[in-house]
Formats: structure tokens, C-alpha cells, sequence
């Protein structure tokens, strides 16, 4: 966007503005990681009635970080491919994890920060990946 000063001349404003809806939306979804996060005793597995299994806990914090990262990536789009915007998710994933050491009847493992890495990893991929195969489909069909 453009913004005219007063002394005649134009700066270009690249500061991002998101809507309330939208910024009550990141304000839900880093409260609902937060709720989630520390919820005492909150496996799937037992939610299930199984025994604990290291795939299904891994499958649970890849999974719940990519989708919050695909949700994170639609809300802020500008970010799909900032580093610092990846480093930031994973930094607040393992700031929650660490949070559960101090929680009874959770647990910090190196497990839980490596699955979680690994969703929001796979996540900024498929986003990327996505978005560009969109991207060249369109400019091929406009030519």
C-alpha cells in the first residue's frame, strides 16, 4: 500500500493487517495449544482405551502441530516461507512442552519436540508445495 507523507512524496507500508476475526482467531488457537497442552493426563490413547504406543503419541503431536501450523499459514500467508515465522511455532512448541514438565501426569521428551517439529515441518512443505503447484497452474492458464 502507498502512503502519501506530508512532504509530497509516496512510502510503500508493508505492514501486514489482519482483521479482528482474524486476530481473535491466533488468540484462540494459541489458547486452545495452551488448554491442550496442559490438560493433566490427556493421551489419546487412554482417551481411546489403548495402551500407551509411541506411534500413536507421535501421531498425535506431528499431527496437531501440522495442523496448526497449516492454520497459523492460512491466517498469516504472507509467512508460508519465513524461517523466522517456522522457528517461532517451534520455539512455542517447545516452550509448551517444556510447560508439561511441571504439569502432573505429563511429560517432556526429546519424542514430543521431535514429532512436533516434524508436523510443522511437513506442514510448511505440503503448504509450499501446494501453493506453488497453484501458482504455476494459474500463470500457465492466463497465458
Amino acid at each position: 500500500m502507498l502512503i502519501h507523507n506530508t512532504s509530497g512524496t509516496y512510502r510503500v507500508d508493508n505492514r501486514v493487517r489482519l482483521s479482528g476475526r482474524k486476530k481473535a482467531m491466533l488468540v484462540l488457537g494459541f489458547l486452545l495449544t495452551g488448554v491442550l497442552s496442559s490438560l493433566s493426563d490427556f493421551h489419546l490413547e487412554r482417551l481411546l482405551g489403548m495402551e500407551y504406543s509411541y506411534f500413536l503419541d507421535i501421531l498425535q503431536h506431528g499431527g496437531y502441530y501440522f495442523l496448526f501450523t497449516l492454520f497459523l499459514i492460512w491466517i498469516l500467508p504472507h509467512e508460508r516461507k519465513s524461517v523466522s515465522f517456522f522457528l517461532m511455532i517451534f520455539t512455542i512448541s517447545v516452550f509448551f512442552e517444556f510447560l508439561q514438565f511441571f504439569i502432573p501426569g505429563r511429560t517432556f521428551t526429546g519424542l514430543d519436540i521431535f514429532s512436533n517439529f516434524m508436523g510443522i515441518s511437513t506442514a510448511f512443505v505440503l503448504f509450499n508445495q501446494v501453493y506453488r503447484d497453484k501458482k504455476n497452474t494459474w500463470t500457465r492458464h492466463r497465458r
